[in-house]
């Protein structure tokens, strides 16, 4: 596969994925679009940031739950090792957790600036929605 050939591939992948995100116009990339994406306001970018954080955090901790699972299995009877693993598994629903009350917390904060309403744009220009 030539460079080229895999560049195009990650645009359409890229293109497929964030197809997926409400309020996102998506270009086809074999047109020579410049923006693949382009953010309706601020608050859909925030929204967007926030929901890839937290699917990626999320991923990661289920990641991490799953090697401590093997770990577990893999320690046959040694003390330290099991030890360990059951420290990842933890710590990854530690982690979770975390991640978790980081989503409630900023949904929580975006409805009280008005995030619902005449959105973040609203709250950074005073109040007045739509200037």
């Amino acid at each position: 596969m030539t460079f080229k050939k895999l560049s195009n591939f990650k645009k359409a992948f890229i293109g497929t994925v964030l197809a997926q995100a409400p309020g996102i116009e998506i270009k086809a990339p074999d047109k020579g679009a410049e923006n693949v994406a382009i953010f309706n306001s601020l608050n859909d970018l925030v929204q967007f940031v926030i929901n890839l954080v937290f699917g990626i955090g999320l991923s990661l901790a289920l990641l991490f739950v799953i090697i401590g699972g093997i770990k577990y299995i893999m320690s046959k009877g040694d003390e330290s090792k099991a030890t360990e693993a059951r420290n990842t598994i933890t710590n990854a629903i530690i982690g979770a957790v975390i991640i978790i009350a980081f989503k409630v917390i900023l949904d929580l904060v975006l409805k009280i600036v008005g995030a619902e309403g005449g959105g973040i744009e609203s709250f950074f220009n005073g109040g007045a929605a739509g200037s």
